[in-house]
């Protein structure tokens, strides 16, 4: 078996977990899978949601929204980006760049909880949820956002998943997030030659 495109394949192969392969990916009802290119990896999309994808040569981005990107900035949705060759690129560790991230979310927002550093692995979370104002959405209205940081213990890369919406509609938005952070981000079987 050989590895195809063997930078990417050489991270994906370190981030993926058997665990996550031999488990079904599981879109309950209201959802609709949607692939994670360029990685293969799943999302349970609601159905009716937009998606949308940006990529560049160290970060993978998808966007699920509520309202259409095109007319402007949604104020219902969930980013997952990957990033990676943070050493390279920022000059700062994978674990620094997301402690960084989270300090300043801590000085420019209002925390409502955090989450403890759990190791998971290969990757070790936290989360923050905040109380903030989205100045290009709403100058009044506070939105309610959770940044869900995951890193590499010995990797180079940090995912974030971000879920916000304005505040009044957290409860009833909230589920929906957790169903689409359940994601798969990798598909290790895609860059494997037999």
């Amino acid at each position: 078996m050989t590895l195809r495109f063997l930078p990417l394949a050489a991270l994906i192969g370190l981030l993926w977990q058997p665990a996550q392969a031999e488990s079904e990916f599981t879109v309950p009802e209201g959802f609709e899978a949607r692939t994670l290119e360029p990685t293969g990896g799943r999302v349970a999309r609601p159905q009716g949601w937009f998606y949308r994808e940006a990529h560049n040569e160290t970060s993978f981005q998808w966007v699920l929204s509520k309202e259409n990107p095109e007319r402007g900035p949604y104020q219902t949705g969930v980013r997952i980006q990957m990033i990676f060759g943070l050493q390279q690129k920022a000059d700062q560790s994978a674990a620094d760049f997301a402690k960084a991230f989270l300090a300043s979310k801590r000085e420019s927002a209002k925390v409502l909880s955090e989450c403890e550093e759990e190791n998971q692995g290969l990757l070790i979370r936290t989360c923050l949820v905040t109380e903030e104002i989205i100045p290009s959405v709403s100058e009044i209205d506070p939105f309610q956002i959770r940044y869900s940081v995951l890193w590499g213990a010995e990797l180079d890369v940090v995912v974030f998943a971000i879920a916000g919406t304005p505040k009044i509609f957290w409860s009833e938005n909230e589920p929906i997030f957790n169903e689409i952070e359940k994601f798969q981000l990798i598909d290790l079987q895609r860059f494997v030659e037999e």
